[in-house]
């Protein structure tokens, strides 16, 4: 079994992509912009509070040590969150192109929202 952001990371120099927030386009530029604010203000703010965020976290976690939640939710919960920057934009279109080309996924038009 392989570690597939270890993988992919020694394949393409690239972090994972592990999910994303999105927003339709067809919804105004203000509302897409205060959406993006907004998530990123939730990310920071759980970021800065990790450890009360974590305590929430665990009324989910349905028995998962608080030590192994800790780590998943760091996967998805991290700075790449707050701010992808060019090299995790590159990641996220990278991977969603690849993914299309092997017939994963449908190819899609990507968009990153400003803030």
């Amino acid at each position: 079994m392989e570690d597939l952001g270890r993988w992919w990371t020694g394949r393409t120099g690239l972090p994972l992509p592990l999910g994303m927030n999105a927003v339709k386009r067809a919804l105004p530029e203000d509302v897409r912009k205060k959406a993006a604010i907004a998530w990123k203000q939730s990310i920071d703010l759980g970021l800065a509070q990790r450890g009360p965020a974590l305590d929430y976290a665990m009324s989910f976690a349905r028995g998962l040590e608080r030590e192994k939640a800790d780590k998943f939710v760091g996967m998805y919960v991290n700075a790449w969150t707050s701010e992808l920057g060019p090299r995790g934009r590159e990641a996220v279109a990278r991977f969603l192109g690849e993914a299309a080309e092997r017939g994963y996924a449908p190819k899609v038009k990507i968009e990153f929202q400003e803030r």
